[in-house]
């Protein structure tokens, strides 16, 4: 069930600053941790070339390569790579 415009505003503005019941995380914990985003993606259909040999190679990755495929171009834009 998705959350009303009015939730979504009340989760933004919510403001607590006790943390006591929280242990800290560990760097190893904290090195683990990735991006959550409330908001779905919206998919759109774009046509690029790509060399075979790149796609046979992303196809091999297994079920899911155009998730991963979409992850690593991600990464590479929040990297600075574009």
């Amino acid at each position: 069930m998705p959350l009303s415009e009015k939730r979504i505003e009340e989760i933004r503005n919510f403001v607590d600053t006790d943390y006591s019941d929280c242990p800290p995380l560990t760097d190893e914990q904290l090195a683990q941790l990735q991006p959550c985003h409330l908001v779905k993606r919206r998919a759109e259909s774009e046509t690029v070339q790509l060399d075979s040999d790149v796609v046979e190679k992303i196809k091999k990755s297994g079920s899911g390569w155009q998730k991963k495929l979409n992850d690593f171009l991600r990464k590479s834009l929040a990297s600075g790579l574009l």
